[in-house]
């Protein structure tokens, strides 16, 4: 639905910061699934000759805060990123259940629990292989100025 260079023109993140590959469901307002794919030459990927990695749970958290950002953009805005408009997260709540690796497909799916033109928070769940990965909550602000 969403493809990469899409994803570019939404997020103010670039390479190597932004962590979402594709989005490939979206209802405005409701919810959003992302894919984030785990390589071997990701930068962020720590491990040696026996080990193959993991991805850092902070990284998990980022792309899940990058797709309810998507979610936002898509749903609130004409995908122009007003200059006079930034979203703000103002607190972000983390449950790790497992480990993402090397070879896994991230699949990103966030809830809208409740936006608005101020802000609104949103329930994001972070799989791979069909095992929950993660559950992030995200309060978010909108901040406008002219």
């Amino acid at each position: 639905m969403i493809d990469a260079n899409q994803l570019r023109k939404i997020l103010p993140q670039a390479y190597p910061f932004l962590l979402i590959d594709k989005v490939i469901d979206f209802e405005e307002g409701k919810r959003l699934t992302a894919i984030k794919n785990i390589t071997a030459n990701e930068w962020s990927v720590l491990g040696d000759a026996g080990d193959p990695g993991h991805f850092p749970e902070v990284l998990i958290i980022e792309a899940a805060a990058q797709a309810a950002l998507v979610l936002y953009y898509l749903s609130k805005t004409d995908l122009k990123k007003s200059e006079s408009e930034r979203v703000f997260p103002s607190k972000i709540t983390a449950n790790f259940i497992k480990s993402g690796g090397v070879g896994d497909e991230l699949t990103i799916t966030v809830m809208a629990n409740k936006m608005m033109d101020v802000g609104g928070y949103l329930d994001v769940t972070v799989l791979a292989a069909s095992q929950k990965l993660a559950e992030v909550e995200i309060i978010y602000s909108v901040k406008r100025w002219e």
